[in-house]
């Protein structure tokens, strides 16, 4: 029996110039480990992160991608992304 797989989340946010990034990306992070998410946590202020941010077509902060084998699957975008996780599990 194969082991279902758990969506990943591609957290993008921008601490430099949003004073409240912090707060949030620490949300989504607890969210991500009460519902047992792989998150990655991308800083669209850097290189990775533009390139990042290209590629999935990012161009708000703070934005989640949530991707299952590949493919994305959803996309949440505003400050109560942590709230909306539990819709992934």
């Amino acid at each position: 029996m194969a082991k279902k797989r758990k969506p990943i989340v591609m957290y993008f946010y921008a601490p430099e110039w949003d004073r409240n990034a912090s707060e949030k990306k620490d949300k989504v992070v607890k969210a991500c480990k009460e519902f047992g998410l792989t998150y990655n946590l991308i800083d669209v202020e850097t290189q990775n992160g533009v390139s990042s941010s290209i590629k999935y077509g990012v161009r708000n902060v703070p934005t989640a991608v949530i991707l299952k084998d590949g493919k994305t699957i959803g996309v949440e975008k505003g400050n109560y992304i942590h709230d909306l996780l539990a819709n992934y599990c």
